[in-house]
């Protein structure tokens, strides 16, 4: 084992992890997994600034049942995070949209599982995900908290967002007069 007398980190902290939902239940109506061989597992994220330093990243993740195990999980947790430091090793936008999702995977994976496991059918682990690749499929610019940044110039200094450039979505975009008509 090598001994290392500084762990390189990431310029941020997490501070902690609130379940804010948590659901089980199996399917009464049998005709809506007819046929489903396999589950479906969808996911949600988001984040925001909730202090200066610190920001929570939104992870959920619902589990839909099969023709083998009819049972519906739903499992949403918060991770409190912080900025430690004034130079972290890598772009807050890089750790919000793929680091922190990694670091609260195994969070849900647990609820999940606890969940299931207290069920007819067993325990059900989701499987080994690809963050990255996962996360392509969410655009970091229709967030909670890239609002937030766009709307506070100080906020997004302290973030280290682009304060030079002035990032609006289309929908936020001004119409004009002959769009109006």
């Amino acid at each position: 084992m090598n001994e290392l007398n500084e762990i390189p980190t990431s310029g941020f902290r997490l501070l902690r992890v609130v379940t804010i939902h948590q659901a089980y239940s199996i399917a009464i109506d049998e005709e809506t997994i007819l046929g489903v061989e396999d589950r479906r597992i969808a996911v949600d994220w988001d984040w925001s600034v909730s202090e200066d330093r610190e920001f929570d990243v939104f992870l959920g993740v619902a589990l839909s049942g099969s023709q083998e195990a009819p049972e519906t999980v739903h499992a949403e947790i918060v991770g409190e995070f912080e900025l430690e430091g004034t130079v972290p090793s890598m772009t807050f936008r890089k750790f919000v949209h793929t680091a922190a999702p990694a670091i609260l995977l195994p969070y849900v994976r647990q609820i999940i599982s606890d969940l299931t496991g207290r069920g007819p059918y067993g325990p059900y682990y989701l499987p080994s995900v690809n963050v990255v690749r996962m996360m392509q499929r969410y655009d970091f610019e229709t967030t909670g908290g890239a609002k937030q940044l766009r709307e506070d110039p100080e906020l997004a200094k302290l973030y280290g967002w682009p304060t030079d450039v002035q990032l609006t979505l289309p929908s936020e975009q001004p119409q004009s007069s002959e769009q109006q008509t």
